[in-house]
């Protein structure tokens, strides 16, 4: 059985220049997946995920808009509670892909993603050493001295994933892949069915352009002194709330 493209999606791809509306469609949206039951099922979100896939696809730079990344940020920081697999939850490989779709055109990249790399590889790394991070991290890690190279970063994270890639039964979740973000319609209308619930959860996830993970760009997204000097200090916290942890909330105020 297909579904037809939702309302709510048209809405967001009828509006996709205006930041302000199509934030408030899709905070609310990405809410739902911090829930517990997406991890075992994504129908547990109604069509929450096909959706977002289907604009990823279509307009992917609204996954860069401030608002909508700092919802997809919140999701990356949550946990599920439940034993993840070594390739990490539905959730945050969804996420990853969605925010790389978002910025991979974007030249310079907001110092909120560093931060939330920074966090997570400091603590739980539930999501930084995950297969459909690894482009997403590599641009990241331009933002630190003696990674502003592309070329040593693919080839550094080419050399970790060869190490820790997990064997094909580690990939599946719940007993299927990680959806993908390409719509599996044969017709391109606006009309067609683009998602087929019995094998949404048996495809892979891809970049916006359809082309896989690893083939997507990685060069320095950092590079202005103030950008810099913005990540010296975050840098800095982090460190600091590894050391003493009471300064957590304090770090946490400063982000608010």
């Amino acid at each position: 059985m297909s579904t037809k493209i939702p309302e709510w999606v048209n809405t967001v791809l009828k509006d996709k220049d205006n930041q302000e509306a199509v934030s408030s469609i899709l905070e609310p949206r990405i809410i739902l997946l911090k829930n517990p039951r997406v991890t075992q099922s994504i129908s547990a979100a109604g069509d929450t995920v096909p959706g977002l896939q289907e604009i990823s696809k279509k307009c992917p730079k609204i996954f860069g808009y401030k608002r909508v990344v700092d919802s997809l940020l919140e999701v990356l920081r949550w946990s599920s509670g439940l034993s993840a697999p070594r390739d990490g939850i539905v959730q945050h490989q969804l996420t990853c892909s969605l925010l790389m779709a978002g910025h991979e055109e974007l030249e310079v990249w907001p110092i909120s993603l560093v931060q939330a790399y920074l966090e997570d590889a400091s603590e739980k790394r539930m999501w930084v050493d995950i297969p459909q991070a690894s482009v997403l991290v590599s641009n990241i890690l331009t933002a630190f001295p003696g990674q502003s190279d592309a070329t040593s970063v693919v080839s550094d994270t080419k050399s970790q994933s060869s190490s820790k890639e997990p064997d094909s039964k580690r990939r599946k979740i719940a007993a299927s892949e990680s959806p993908s973000l390409r719509p599996t319609s044969a017709n391109s209308g606006a009309s067609a069915s683009y998602f087929n619930e019995e094998g949404m959860e048996n495809l892979e996830l891809s970049s916006s352009s359809g082309a896989p993970a690893e083939k997507s760009p990685v060069r320095p997204r950092f590079r202005s002194a103030p950008l810099q000097q913005e990540i010296a200090r975050i840098s800095l916290e982090v460190v600091k709330r590894c050391i003493d942890p009471s300064t957590s909330s304090e770090a946490n105020q400063k982000r608010l």
